[in-house]
């Protein structure tokens, strides 16, 4: 369950090894055994390893194969989860650039949820949104 792979620094290592050069979009997620109340604390970490190699970041908070992952995606934790990230991302511009930060929801959600969830991602200038 969840997103198996190797680890964030891994990954960023591969990265910076890598002798191709494109833009880069790197997607990042809870671990599989983080209780979603301490979700941010993955999230900040993973976006503070990524942000230096990425062009864009996103973050998926939608994985059907992440116990709990999408309870994230509720308008009453979404608020405080986004605006957190968007922090996070400002004091890593200020030293890396400006790198957009993307969100990935469940394209399985209700109309009613996402207009909430439309207004939350205006609302903290997310800067864009991936529902497929």
């Amino acid at each position: 369950m969840g997103f198996n792979n190797k680890g964030v620094q891994y990954l960023v290592t591969k990265v910076e090894q890598a002798k191709v050069r494109c833009n880069l979009a790197i997607s990042i997620g809870k671990n599989f055994d983080t209780p979603v109340e301490k979700a941010i604390d993955d999230y900040l970490f993973c976006l503070e390893k990524v942000y230096p190699v990425a062009d864009f970041v996103t973050v998926n908070i939608s994985s059907p194969n992440t116990i709990g992952l999408r309870s994230l995606q509720s308008p009453k934790i979404l608020l405080k989860f986004l605006t957190t990230l968007k922090k996070k991302q400002h004091l890593m511009s200020n030293k890396f650039g400006y790198k957009p930060l993307f969100i990935k929801i469940s394209p399985d959600e209700d109309k009613t949820t996402l207009q909430k969830i439309s207004k939350i991602i205006i609302e903290t200038k997310i800067d864009g949104l991936i529902a497929t």
